[in-house]
């Protein structure tokens, strides 16, 4: 769970100068969402659906160790706008609702 509490969330804002995503070299571009990663010493950048394909082990095995994951707690979801929080809830919830091969993970 202290990994996912370095996740989060955000809107690209600048014009350009984004990053690019880690996993499939795409620049970002104003408006896209994006997701980070960040330990003490490095912080990467993910597109949506590559970050939720990265993220999906990881949330399972914090699932399987009984802690609860909800992705509406990922840090920045409050600053995204409605369309941009359901595409990140699409992404991640499936990841937080399997832990082992029939039990839920703790969703509301």
């Amino acid at each position: 769970a202290c990994f996912l509490e370095g996740v989060r969330v955000e809107h690209c804002s600048k014009k350009s100068g984004n990053g690019k995503c880690k996993l499939t070299e795409h620049a970002f571009e104003k408006g896209d969402v994006r997701v980070t990663a960040a330990s003490k010493e490095h912080k990467i950048f993910l597109a949506l659906e590559p970050a939720a394909q990265a993220l999906r082990p990881i949330i399972a095995h914090v699932c399987a160790e009984g802690a609860s994951f909800d992705p509406a707690n990922i840090a920045g979801m409050d600053d995204l706008e409605a369309d941009a929080v359901a595409a990140v809830l699409r992404a991640l919830s499936d990841a937080a609702k399997k832990r082992g091969r029939d039990a839920t993970c703790d969703m509301p």
